[in-house]
């Protein structure tokens, strides 16, 4: 009732220069009176026969802002940022993946902290630079996010494969653009012979270790 009674009184507000310029009947203005009393007595901004014209005014505006901001759209607006967030983190990643480069890695994680992919991704760059103790790192912070999502009702054997089989793709991937026969392409074929080892497993049986813990 209230927020029709207020989308009214705005629309009232913005007819009076009407009134003004057509000459309206007398009737018209106490109609308009005693509707503007009324709600200003629900709202308690009319007391003792006088109206308080600042409050009412404020209180007008920011009902109307509040019921705006928290219309539907605007809170699409909100989801559109964060995926524009998701987008800048993932890009970072791939140039990350790309040139090397674990500073900017560094930054997409921090954009998005509870990201497993991006701890895979950052895994397999510290594989691509030779530092198995950093990869491991990261392969165990993405083990924490998983169990946290798991935690929260999601299927841990069908997120575990879904875990196995995005590692398994940037593997793949940087793999595919691995040049050096040392122990930098050893590692990443290494790497990957685990993950489909793994994921062969889970398909055939349903089941994982990782769950099991």
């Amino acid at each position: 009732m209230k927020k029709i009674t207020r989308n009214l009184l705005l629309i009232l507000i913005m007819l009076i220069p009407v009134f003004f310029l057509s000459g309206c009947e007398d009737v018209d203005w106490d109609l308009l009176e005693i509707f503007v009393q009324a709600w200003a007595e629900e709202e308690g901004l009319y007391k003792d026969g006088k109206y308080s014209p600042y409050p009412m005014v404020q209180k007008v505006a920011e009902d109307t802002v509040g019921d705006i901001t928290h219309k539907k759209p605007f809170i699409e607006l909100d989801g559109l940022d964060v995926m524009r967030d998701m987008e800048k983190a993932d890009a970072l990643a791939e140039e990350a993946l790309i040139s090397g480069d674990h500073n900017k890695m560094g930054v997409a994680i921090n954009m998005r902290p509870n990201d497993w992919q991006l701890q895979e991704k950052d895994a397999v760059l510290w594989l691509n630079s030779e530092n198995s103790a950093a990869a491991q790192n990261a392969q165990d912070k993405s083990d924490e996010l998983l169990r946290e999502q798991i935690q929260q009702g999601k299927n841990c054997v069908s997120l575990h494969i879904q875990r196995l089989e995005f590692r398994n793709d940037v593997l793949k991937r940087e793999l595919y653009t691995c040049k050096d026969s040392n122990d930098q392409c050893k590692n990443l074929e290494e790497a990957q012979f685990t993950t489909q080892q793994e994921l062969q497993e889970i398909y055939a049986t349903n089941t994982s270790p990782f769950c099991d813990n």
